[in-house]
C-alpha cells in the first residue's frame, strides 16, 4: 500500500478534502474516501497515524462526518429555479449505481461500508495505540452519537445497498467489542428497543442461504456467512461471559430469550 500511494503521489488533504467537501452533494465519494481510509490504517505504515490522528482527541469532532454517512437516508437534488423539472430524492442503491452499475442486483459494496470499515479500523486502533485509551475513543464515540447511529443501521440493515457481505461483518464485530467496552449500558439498549431481534434474523435459514449465494468475489460465500452467525452468536452470548454484567439484567435477557 505505501508504494502503491507513493507511485501515484498521494495527497491525504485531498483525500481528506473530498471526505469534508462533497458529503452534502457526493455522498458516495466521501462514503469511498472513508473505505480508502480504512484502508490505510490497516496497511500504509506512513499514513495511517496521520488518519487515525483526524479523529481522535481534539479533533474527535471530525467523527460527525462519519456519523452524517451512517444516517444518510438520501440525496435531495433540487432543480434550478427556472427549471420544470421536479426535485429529486437520490437513494443510495442510486448512488453506488453511479461507481459500480447495478451488477445484477449485488453490489459490489454497501454505502455504508466505508464509514463502517473505518470506524472499525479507528476502534482496533485505539485498542494498540499506546498514547490513546480505548475508553477516551469510546466516550468521543457515545458523544458523537455514533453508538446511536450504529444501531440505527443494523436495524435496517436488510435494505439492499446499505451494506455489502464485508460491510455487515465489520459492523456486528464492532458492535460486539463496543458491547463489551460498556456490557451494562449497551446490552440494554440492545434489549430496551428490540435491536436484539434484528441480530438474531441473521441466523435463519433463508438469510444465511442468500449470503451464502452472493458472489465471493464480492464478500459472499460460505465462510463468510460462518463469519457472519459466529459474530451474532457472540453479541447475543455478551451477557453470560461478562462477569461484571448486572444480574437483573441477564434475567431479563433471559426472559427475552425464552420467550
Amino acid at each position: 500500500m505505501d508504494e502503491f500511494l507513493r507511485v501515484i503521489e498521494f495527497d491525504l488533504n485531498m483525500l481528506w478534502d473530498a471526505l469534508e467537501g462533497l458529503l452534502p452533494k457526493e455522498p458516495v465519494v466521501s462514503a469511498l474516501c472513508c473505505m480508502l481510509m480504512s484502508e490505510i490504517i490497516a496497511s500504509a505504515n506512513r499514513y495511517k497515524q496521520i488518519v487515525f490522528n483526524k479523529f481522535i482527541g481534539s479533533h474527535a469532532k471530525n467523527l460527525t462526518y462519519i456519523n452524517e454517512l451512517l444516517v444518510i437516508e438520501h440525496r435531495v437534488e433540487k432543480p434550478s429555479k427556472r427549471s420544470k423539472q421536479p426535485t429529486k430524492y437520490i437513494t443510495k442503491q442510486d448512488e453506488i449505481k453511479k461507481i459500480e452499475g447495478s451488477n445484477f442486483g449485488c453490489p459490489v459494496f454497501g454505502f455504508h461500508d466505508g464509514p463502517v470499515l473505518l470506524l472499525s479500523k479507528l476502534w482496533g486502533k485505539s485498542m494498540s495505540y499506546e498514547f490513546t485509551n480505548p475508553n477516551d475513543f469510546y466516550l468521543q464515540l457515545r458523544s458523537h452519537k455514533i453508538i446511536e447511529s450504529l444501531f440505527f443501521l443494523l436495524r435496517g440493515v436488510n435494505n439492499k445497498g446499505d451494506l455489502s457481505p464485508r460491510g455487515v461483518i465489520s459492523l456486528l464485530t464492532l458492535l460486539h467489542d463496543l458491547i463489551v467496552q460498556d456490557s451494562n449500558n449497551l446490552m440494554k439498549l440492545l434489549f430496551a428497543d428490540g435491536t436484539y431481534k434484528v441480530i438474531a434474523q441473521f441466523l435463519q435459514e433463508t438469510l444465511i442461504k442468500s449470503i451464502i449465494e452472493w458472489p465471493e468475489i464480492y464478500g459472499g460465500g460460505n465462510n463468510i456467512a460462518g463469519i457472519i452467525v459466529a459474530q451474532v452468536i457472540r453479541i447475543l452470548n455478551v451477557a453470560y461471559v461478562k462477569q461484571d454484567i448486572d444480574s437483573n439484567l441477564v434475567d431479563l435477557i433471559s426472559r427475552e430469550y425464552s420467550s
